[in-house]
């Protein structure tokens, strides 16, 4: 989820709805590739709900999402130890910037 902000940029909250995240509520890190091979490591809070990491804008995911054509985000889930990849096409999306 991508909420653009009035100054420029944008608040990036990785959510994952039914499946509870394993971090500690204000450490969380969210590893990504984007679709040029390069890795993203961005450290985020936990969203009050328990169901997203609210990723602050100094971090730099809206830009290298916004940059991207597709991002592979690993996570993990559930209380195990082994990541769940998705990945996400963001080509085409109105991501103002």
């Amino acid at each position: 989820m991508v909420q653009p902000l009035k100054e420029g940029g944008a608040d990036v909250t990785v959510k994952l709805v039914g499946a509870p995240f394993t971090c500690d509520l204000s450490d969380c890190r969210v590893k990504a590739t984007t679709d040029d091979g390069k890795q993203h490591e961005w450290k985020g809070r936990m969203a009050t709900n328990d169901d997203g990491i609210a990723i602050a804008p100094s971090q730099g995911a809206y830009d290298a999402i916004r940059d991207a054509k597709s991002v592979k985000v690993d996570l993990v889930v559930d209380g195990k130890e082994k990541t769940a990849p998705f990945q996400f096409n963001v080509e085409g999306l109105n991501l103002k910037g």
